[in-house]
């Protein structure tokens, strides 16, 4: 896997944790 990728599944992930957490909260 390329770095440019793994930092980029990185990104998404952390999103979508975001929003799960919101989603929560909410």
């Amino acid at each position: 896997m390329k770095r440019r990728e793994l930092k980029l599944l990185g990104i998404v992930i952390t999103i979508f944790l975001f929003t799960l957490m919101i989603g929560r909260a909410a």
